[in-house]
């Protein structure tokens, strides 16, 4: 699958620059993610999931959720700027000097630049350009998937012209050796520094950590997060790259589109997701936001927004223990590293 995520979901134009350079003179310095984007207001719409003529009044909603799916996203300024940048090796050299002086948000944009273009980071350009001819040439290569393979290709294909060598400098002490691990100190650099992506990517991925120091990071994340938070709630609340889906997804997902994500017909999550998979189809003129809202039965779709409703109304109160979160005992493999 050639999904982005958040680290995988969710593109600075002109020359590399040197690696020195980039040190001793960093660029202006790019916006700062914002601590949060408030909801907008909730409409004004009781649900009631018995039969008017025939019909479940449920279905009253479908207006709305088309009108939110295909609403302007209302993303974070580096987010945004990561997203547009078509040399991703620019883009993380231009954040270089701010990630150094400590800022989680810079840190975290250099790790998910890295993380993508992980299968650049020990190629040269040439052996980089053959690899995409042969996938280019794989016979059941959906036009999703090749139209990905080709982008991916152009927003990565600097980390193979050299000259980069200032991100793992910047690592100091920390420097691994292996390009290929630089992004995972990034990541942990940005964890430390708080920022909230990050701390929620952390508590929802598998590893030795235990289910109240996961929960101690997802409320630390709620906090002060926004838009990628919740939709790293939603991608995680069920298998939703393979296809499936919840009612606390699809709650998260709501959320997650009425506090800005991007959740219309052009989102690149939405595009690995629904429709860069073998068999599947996005449906023309469907938002990301319609594809999951469409797929759920009737009481799903009443379930998950009233469920959404009380995640607003529990993240504004601070009610953390009214969140339907992910099951993060289940993420806790500590058997595995310990043997047993």
């Amino acid at each position: 699958m050639r999904a982005e995520t958040l680290a995988g979901a969710l593109g600075v134009t002109g020359l590399l620059v040197a690696a020195l350079i980039a040190l001793r003179a960093p660029p202006p310095q790019p916006p700062r993610a914002e601590a949060r984007v408030a909801f907008p207001p909730a409409p004004a719409r009781r649900l009631d999931v018995a039969s008017r003529g025939g019909l479940p009044a449920v279905m009253a909603l479908d207006r709305e959720i088309a009108r939110l799916g295909r609403a302007t996203p209302r993303l974070e300024p580096l987010r945004r700027a990561f997203l547009d940048a078509p040399n991703l090796t620019q883009f993380a050299m231009d954040r270089l000097s701010q990630a150094v002086a400590g800022d989680g948000a810079s840190q975290y944009f250099i790790y998910l630049a890295l993380d993508q273009c992980r299968a650049y980071l020990r190629r040269d350009l040439e052996s980089a350009r053959l690899n995409l001819e042969n996938m280019l040439n794989v016979p059941d290569l959906a036009g999703e998937e090749r139209a990905a393979w080709r982008a991916e290709y152009e927003r990565c294909r600097g980390f193979g012209l050299g000259g980069w060598d200032a991100i793992g400098i910047a690592l100091g002490k920390d420097d691994p050796g292996a390009e290929a691990e630089y992004g995972s100190l990034w990541f942990e650099r940005a964890t430390q520094a708080g920022y909230p992506s990050a701390l929620a990517e952390l508590a929802l991925r598998p590893s030795p950590i235990s289910a109240p120091e996961r929960e101690a990071m997802l409320r630390e994340a709620l906090a002060g997060g926004g838009p990628d938070v919740y939709w790293l709630l939603f991608a995680h609340s069920s298998d939703v790259p393979s296809g499936e889906s919840s009612v606390p997804a699809l709650a998260w997902l709501i959320v997650a589109c009425r506090a800005g994500q991007d959740c219309t017909e052009q989102a690149r999550w939405y595009r690995g997701f629904a429709c860069g998979q073998p068999g599947r189809e996005c449906p023309t003129g469907r938002s990301g936001l319609e594809y999951y809202w469409s797929a759920a039965s009737m009481r799903e779709r009443g379930e998950a927004w009233t469920q959404a409703a009380r995640i607003e109304a529990a993240l504004m109160e601070g009610k953390w223990e009214d969140l339907p979160l992910p099951d993060l005992e289940a993420l806790d493999n500590r058997r595995l590293w310990e043997g047993s």
